[in-house]
């Protein structure tokens, strides 16, 4: 009987251990499935999956009424004309420029003005103008060197169309150009207290480029009277494809509206 009952004990156990083994190999069997699945549905996924887009810690962008400004300055221009005679300082002159705009965040922006009197053409006479201009700014130091509101010195190369009129006596012209320029700004805080963070000085450069109708010269020399096929006084000046240009050197200041400067904060999607 004794002999029974330990048989049938060494049984129980050999079919449960078989049973186990049965259930582990199963186990395994479903894991591996499993796994393939997985590894083949991540390779069927295309390049459009698994993308993310992280934003860290920066300058919020401001709202629409922040960090506007206003400049104003006497220019210094400097006519370059297609053709021309004489030496730059032949054909310059004083005139004015003014101009405003907006810091969208400490590296953009953008700016609107206004630029005129007169200047001297190609025969060294002053022509009345005006012109008009938007830009896009870009502020290097910021972009560069990061976010300081004490930085003495910020320059902010700009460029964008510009719309001119020239001459309104005679014969006005309409046209359109290119202006491009360096907007050098200056803080005074440190010379002028509690004045210096909302006026600063500034040194601007640019670049107005047109067409050769800018200063008239086509069209007077076209409508020049000839006396018996004799020349004009235009036609010793040599004629040829290219731009008319003023350069100017404003020297002024700029005022800063409130709000002003910016917060920095940490930003994640």
């Amino acid at each position: 009987m004794k002999k029974v009952v330990i048989f049938l004990f060494a049984l129980f156990n050999l079919s449960s251990y078989v049973f186990a083994q049965s259930e582990v190999s199963e186990t395994k069997e479903v894991s591996a499935q499993s796994t393939q699945t997985e590894e083949e549905g991540q390779d069927q996924e295309g390049f459009k999956s698994n993308w993310f887009i992280g934003v860290g810690e920066g300058a919020v962008v401001n709202k629409f009424k922040d960090n506007w400004f206003v400049g104003l300055g006497p220019a210094f221009q400097f006519f370059s004309g297609n053709p021309s005679s004489g030496s730059m300082f032949d054909h310059a002159n004083v005139g004015i420029q003014l101009h405003g705009g907006k810091w969208m965040t400490p590296d953009f922006g953008f700016r609107f003005g206004f630029q005129g009197a007169s200047f001297k053409d190609y025969m060294k006479e002053n022509q009345s103008y005006v012109s008009f201009n938007c830009n896009m700014m870009v502020n290097a130091h910021n972009l560069l060197r990061g976010y300081s509101e004490n930085r003495i010195w910020n320059i902010s190369p700009y460029l964008g169309p510009v719309f001119h009129i020239t001459d309104f006596s005679k014969n006005t012209h309409y046209g359109f150009g290119l202006l491009a320029g360096l907007h050098n700004t200056f803080n005074m805080n440190n010379i002028i207290p509690y004045v210096g963070d909302k006026v600063f000085l500034v040194f601007d450069l640019s670049a107005n480029w047109s067409d050769k109708e800018f200063d008239h010269y086509e069209k007077e020399r076209s409508d020049a009277p000839t006396d018996n096929g004799s020349s004009n006084k235009y036609e010793s000046y040599v004629t040829g494809r290219g731009l008319d240009g003023i350069y100017t050197i404003s020297i002024g200041a700029v005022y800063r509206f409130p709000k002003r400067g910016w917060t920095s904060s940490f930003i994640m999607y």
